[in-house]
C-alpha cells in the first residue's frame, strides 16, 4: 500500500465517527425543532354528529360526518374562528344517516387546533361543534372503551346510542353505520317505531339510518298508512254506503262517515239512519240523503231513538237532507246533541226537531220549507247563525226554554221572495212568523 492510500484510510478511520455523530445530532434537532407537520383529526362530543374519518395535509383538511339526528337536516351555516371553510354549500340537505364533508384551508403557517359550527334546520334545528384533538396512539382491543381514532367493533357497546336506525361501531372512534335495509333497530331507547318512525313496533330500517315509513299520528285529522277504523276510529270512520244499520250495529262512542250519496227507495216509511246508542258522530263528508218529496214520506231521514232511557253525546256535520217528514228527529233527547253545518229541505213538518234536554248545539245550519224548519227546546242551549224559511203562513224558528250567552245571529228568511218578517235583535228573536 503506498503512503497516499494508507494517508486516506487514517483520515477516515480517524475523523469518520465525527462525522457520523454530527449528522445524528443534526437530525435529532431538526425533529425537535420543526413544527409539527403531521395529521390533524377533528371529533365531535355531540350524539347528533358523528365524525366518520378525517383527513389533512398542509394545504387543508377534509371531515366527513354523519348526521345521526334521526331526521333529516338542511345546512343553515358553517362558521369558524380557526379555519377557512369552503363547503358544503349552505342549503344542503342532508338524509338521516347520510353523511356530510367538509373542506377547509388552515391558516397561514398553522395546522394546529380550532374548531368549526354547524348550524342546521329540521325537526329538531339547533348547532354542533366540531373541534380538533390528538393524535390517536394505538389503543387495546378490546377493553370497553371506545378511544377518538380507535378501529375496535368490540368496543362498540361503549359508544353513546346513535339515533335511530343507526348502529355504533368503534370505527374512527364512536363512528357509525346505517343498519341494513329491512332489519330492525331494537337496541336502547331509539327503537323503530312508535313517534320515531312507524306505527307498530318492531319496524324494519331503510337502510339509510331511518325507519321504513313515517309514524302515523291518531288523532291528527288523518287517516294514514296503518290506521283503520279498528286502531284509529278517530281518524278513520266507518264508512256507510246503504241506509239502514252499520255491519254489527251502531255502537256506542264511535264515529261513522257517508261513504256516497243515499237515495231512499220509493215507498220506504223507515229512517234511512236509525241511531240507537250514546256518542254516535255522523260525518256527512258534503254528502246528501235523500227520500221522495211526495207520495208516502218516511217518518224522518236521521232519527234518534233508544229502547229505553234518554239519548246523549250526538254529533251529525256536513250533510245535505231533503224530503222525510222530519229531517233529523230526536225521541227522548238527553245532553249534548250537536246538529252542525246540515242543510235541509222540503221536509213536511221540521228539519231539525229537538224537544227536551240540555246543552245542545244547533249552528251554522240552514233549512227551508217545512210547518217548522227548526224547532228545538232545553236548557243551555246553543243556537246560532242559522237560516230558516218556513212554508207560508207557518215558524221559521221555534225554541223555547234557555239560551247559552253564545247564542243568536239566526235568520228567517221568506221562501218565496219578500223580506223576512223579523230578524235577530228584535221582538222575535228566535221565533219568526209570517203573517
Amino acid at each position: 500500500m503506498n503512503k497516499k492510500a494508507q494517508s486516506s484510510l487514517e483520515y477516515i478511520t480517524t475523523y469518520g465517527w465525527a462525522l457520523i455523530l454530527f449528522i445524528a445530532v443534526a437530525a435529532v434537532i431538526f425533529f425537535v425543532l420543526s413544527p409539527d407537520t403531521g395529521e390533524v383529526r377533528f371529533r365531535s362530543d355531540s350524539t347528533k354528529f358523528l365524525v366518520r374519518g378525517s383527513d389533512s395535509d398542509e394545504g387543508g383538511f377534509k371531515v366527513d360526518i354523519i348526521n345521526a339526528t334521526g331526521r333529516p337536516i338542511t345546512i343553515d351555516s358553517i362558521t369558524s374562528p380557526d379555519f377557512g371553510v369552503s363547503s358544503p354549500q349552505t342549503g344542503t340537505t342532508i338524509p338521516s344517516g347520510g353523511t356530510i364533508t367538509i373542506t377547509g384551508t388552515f391558516p397561514s403557517g398553522n395546522i394546529g387546533g380550532g374548531s368549526f359550527t354547524i348550524c342546521y334546520t329540521g325537526q329538531e334545528p339547533g348547532c354542533v361543534e366540531i373541534t380538533t384533538g390528538p393524535n390517536p396512539t394505538p389503543k387495546e382491543c378490546p377493553n370497553s372503551i371506545c378511544a377518538e381514532g380507535e378501529n375496535c367493533p368490540a368496543d362498540a357497546s361503549a359508544c353513546p346510542e346513535p339515533s335511530v336506525c343507526l348502529a355504533a361501531t368503534c370505527t374512527n372512534g364512536c363512528g357509525t353505520t346505517p343498519i341494513a335495509e329491512g332489519e330492525e333497530d331494537r337496541e336502547g331507547d331509539n327503537q323503530c317505531h312508535d313517534n320515531l318512525g312507524c306505527d307498530t313496533a318492531p319496524c324494519a330500517c331503510n337502510g339509510m339510518g331511518a325507519c321504513d315509513s313515517p309514524a302515523s299520528v291518531c288523532g291528527n285529522g288523518v287517516c294514514e298508512a296503518g290506521e283503520d277504523s279498528s286502531n284509529c276510529n278517530e281518524d278513520c270512520p266507518i264508512m256507510l254506503s246503504s241506509c239502514g244499520d252499520p255491519p254489527g250495529g251502531w255502537q256506542p262512542y264511535t264515529n261513522y262517515a257517508l261513504g256516497k250519496d243515499l237515495t231512499m227507495e220509493v215507498g220506504r216509511e223507515e229512517p234511512c239512519f236509525e241511531i240507537n246508542q250514546d256518542g254516535v258522530t255522523l260525518n256527512g263528508m258534503r254528502r246528501h240523503i235523500s227520500g221522495p218529496y211526495t207520495g208516502t214520506q218516511p217518518a224522518a231521514i236521521i232519527k234518534l231513538a233508544k229502547p229505553s232511557g234518554k239519548i246523549n253525546d250526538f254529533l251529525i256535520q256536513n250533510c245535505r237532507i231533503f224530503g222525510g217528514q222530519y229531517g233529523i228527529f230526536v225521541d227522548n233527547p238527553g245532553d249534548n246533541i250537536q246538529v252542525i253545518g246540515i242543510h235541509i229541505e222540503g221536509c213536511e213538518k221540521s228539519g231539525i226537531y229537538i224537544d227536551g234536554g240540555s246543552n245542545h248545539r244547533i249552528g251554522g245550519n240552514s233549512v227551508y220549507f217545512g210547518n217548522i224548519p227548526i224547532l228545538v227546546s232545553g236548557t243551555n242551549i246553543r243556537i246560532s247563525s242559522n237560516v230558516a224559511c218556513a212554508t207560508p203562513g207557518h215558524t221559521d224558528i221555534s225554541f223555547s226554554g234557555s239560551a247559552s250567552p253564545d247564542s243568536g245571529n239566526n235568520r228567517c228568511r221568506r221562501c218565496i221572495g219578500g223580506s223576512p218578517v223579523c230578524e235577530e235583535g228584535e221582538t222575535c228573536t228566535y221565533t219568526c212568523t209570517y203573517p
